[in-house]
């Protein structure tokens, strides 16, 4: 096991993967050593001023895997590509419209 791979968990993966989105500013892990599986969290910069989340989970039970979610509808298709070309873009939905019993929802009727 080399030293970037610990219980399991590829970090050089990791930060292969995540370099490549050079429009993330990564902030938090969490690894679960026992699962072999990392979560890496960051924020992407909006032009409103505001940011956007990205999680990115890796799991290495064979051979090495990454999953993301955003709140970035701008770059949710580029993220999509990214991890698995072949497989069709979900658009991200506002919650409060998708659950309208939702507590605790943001108000975005506002704009």
């Amino acid at each position: 096991m080399s030293a970037s791979t610990l219980a399991g968990i590829d970090r050089g993966y990791i930060t292969e993967v995540a370099n490549r989105m050079d429009f993330v500013v990564w902030d938090r892990t969490v690894v679960f050593e026992e699962l072999s599986h990392a979560m890496l969290y960051g924020w992407i910069a909006r032009d409103d001023g505001r940011f956007d989340f990205v999680v990115l989970w890796f799991w290495f039970d064979g051979e090495p895997q990454w999953t993301f979610v955003t709140s970035s509808a701008r770059y949710s298709p580029l993220l999509q590509e990214m991890q698995d070309p072949e497989t069709e873009h979900n658009d991200c939905r506002v919650a409060a419209t998708e659950l309208p019993g939702l507590a605790a929802a943001v108000d975005r009727s506002a704009g």
